[in-house]
This record gives C-alpha cells, sequence and structure tokens, in this order.
C-alpha cells in the first residue's frame, strides 16, 4: 500500500516491534509495560522477524529499523535486569536469539537478498543472501509452533548447514550452534531437513 503512494521512491519502514503500545494505555503497577513482549527473548521472536524481513525485501523496501539495542525491547537484556518487574523470561545479559539472525544477515551487509519460495509460507519460509565474493546464505525459519519437515531445492554443491542458535528455553541463553558439512548429490539436488518450532536453520555455500 505504501509503495503506491510512493512510487519509486526510497521506502523505509520502522520501528517494527513484536508490540506497540496505544496512545493513553498504561501498565498496572507491578506489570510488564504494554509494549513489552514475553516473547522477545525466545526463538519466536527471531522465527517472525526472519518473516519480515523476507517480506519486506522482496516487496523492495529500502530499509527496515527493527526494535531497541538493549533491554527486555532489544536484541539483548540488560545486566541489571534482575530489577524490574517479573514476568519477563529472561536473564540479566542475555543474547536473544533475534540477535544472532541480524548478525547472520548483517554479515552480507552490501550483498543482495533473493526471493526464496515455500509451499506452505504459513509454516516455513527462507530467505537467501549473496555477498560481492559469490557467498551464498539461506535462512530457513519455522513459523510453527510444531517440528517441520523441509526438503530444499537447488542446491548444487556441498553446503555448511547449521542452527542459527540453541533453544535458549532449552539451553538457558541463545548461542550459536555448531555447524556441519553436507554434501549434496543426485540428479535433483536436495536436502531433506527437520526443524524444531520456531528454528531458523543457516545453510551457506562458498563461491564455486
Amino acid at each position: 500500500s505504501a509503495r503506491q503512494f510512493i512510487g519509486q521512491r526510497p521506502l523505509l519502514i520502522g520501528p517494527i516491534t513484536l508490540r506497540q503500545a496505544l496512545p493513553g494505555q498504561k501498565s498496572a503497577p507491578g506489570a510488564l509495560p504494554p509494549d513489552v513482549d514475553v516473547r522477545q527473548p525466545a526463538s519466536f521472536a527471531a522465527a517472525w522477524t526472519l518473516g519480515s524481513i523476507k517480506y519486506l525485501s522482496d516487496e523492495g523496501v529500502h530499509s527496515a529499523t527493527y526494535y531497541e539495542t538493549v533491554g527486555w525491547k532489544g536484541v539483548m537484556d540488560l545486566d541489571e535486569a534482575a530489577l524490574r518487574p517479573k514476568g519477563f523470561p529472561s536473564a540479566p545479559g542475555q543474547v536473544f536469539p533475534v540477535y544472532h539472525l541480524l548478525r547472520a544477515i548483517g554479515e552480507f551487509s552490501g550483498g543482495s537478498s533473493r526471493q526464496l519460495d515455500t509451499s506452505d509460507s504459513l509454516s516455513v519460509i527462507g530467505l537467501a543472501l549473496k555477498n560481492k565474493s559469490g557467498q551464498t546464505r539461506i535462512l530457513v525459519a519455522n513459523m510453527t509452533g510444531r517440528k517441520q519437515p523441509v526438503v530444499v531445492r537447488g542446491l548444487d554443491s556441498a553446503v555448511q548447514i547449521s542452527p542459527l542458535f540453541v533453544d535458549p528455553t532449552a539451553q538457558g541463553a541463545a548461542t550459536p550452534a555448531e555447524s556441519k558439512v553436507v554434501p549434496v548429490s543426485g540428479v535433483a539436488p536436495q536436502l531433506s531437513l527437520d526443524l524444531p518450532p520456531h528454528a531458523i536453520l543457516r545453510i551457506d555455500r562458498e563461491k564455486k
């Protein structure tokens, strides 16, 4: 809709957050502010953010601004987070999964994105990135709260594959996961995977 109004001028969108406070809305004593979402430190926020970036990229958005840097509306928590009202599921200084997503995309700064289609866009989405050196990175996210089988087609060489982060609800904090090299072969090269709920998989391919 915005593109219809501005034509081909640069389209900048922000701030983009999980929750926004309505004018005049106030929080109850001891409760979380109305613009704070308890899912901010969860893997859900990272998967949702990847979906947002993917569709804005597909529509040619010039730039988008997400969240704050630190705090319960950011990509990592404050060191003094223990002083805040109860009810927000994070630890002081915790790095959120969305941090690892933005870092993985930021490593391809100056590159380009390519549209990646899925057969069920309500369950799984993907974003393909390519930098000036010819390296390709594919990020695939499970948008649901249940495990999803995924088949990635169109790969023509061995790829390095790893979960983008370890589930913070299982480990206590989101951390990068180890990667492994997976050979891809066959007449119609493809990679079959099982994605945990709201997980994001990183697939890297070097320039051939």
